[in-house]
């Protein structure tokens, strides 16, 4: 059987992304010859800080913890009954006919691909989850992060993640965060947009029908 394993859900899914903005304030500072200074600003943000402690964050971190867990009790349990049916078919084997036993060893090869299925759809409604809560708090960010630019005169807002050292750069993480707060307290994480492609489903399952081979 397959293992189903998302370890550290959130912190590894949500990658950090930079944010790099200069096209209206570029635009800006050419047409003002005294807005240059201003508008070649470097801010910072910490996407990762902003990923883990928002609000949304947290409230994304918190559902997917439960989806998973939920997900690895549901194959838990069909490992469990796998296995049992498993040993109950060697025991009962001498007593079965060569006809009657391969009929189970098929029926069991059956279950076993719909288990294995079923764990690469988990699976892949997880990375659905993360894809879709990471989209849409940052789609918030970047709206606000948009919004600080223009009224702020910032030419460029780099991920943190980037940044080597600095001396003159503008950290707008903690703003980007009260607002972010304010805007977006919580999200719902949906699996929306999954599907499992039909090359990923195991043998004797395509079609949506069971096979014998």
């Amino acid at each position: 059987m397959t293992n189903f394993r998302h370890s550290s859900i959130f912190a590894a899914a949500l990658i950090a992304v930079a944010l790099l903005f200069s096209g209206a304030p570029a635009a800006m500072a050419a047409a003002t010859p005294a807005a240059t200074p201003a508008a070649s600003r470097i801010a910072i943000l910490d996407v990762q800080q902003i990923m883990r402690e928002s609000s949304a964050g947290r409230s994304a971190a918190q559902q997917l913890s439960v989806l998973q867990k939920r997900y690895e009790k549901e194959i838990a349990s069909d490992e469990d009954k796998l296995r049992s049916e498993r040993e109950k078919l060697v025991q009962e084997q001498s007593k079965l006919s060569a006809q009657d036993f391969d009929k189970r060893r098929q029926e069991f090869q059956h279950k076993v691909a719909a288990a294995q299925r079923l764990v690469q759809e988990r699976n892949g409604e997880m990375d659905a989850a993360m894809r879709n809560a990471r989209a849409e708090i940052g789609k918030a960010v970047i709206g606000i992060v948009t919004d600080i630019m223009k009224k702020d005169n910032i030419g460029v807002v780099i991920d943190r993640e980037q940044i080597v050292a600095s001396q003159t750069s503008l950290e707008i993480t903690a703003q980007v965060m009260k607002i972010l707060n304010q805007k977006l307290p919580s999200i719902k994480v949906t699996t929306a947009g999954f599907k499992l492609p039909p090359e990923q489903e195991p043998r004797g399952l395509r079609g949506g029908r069971l096979g014998t081979k």
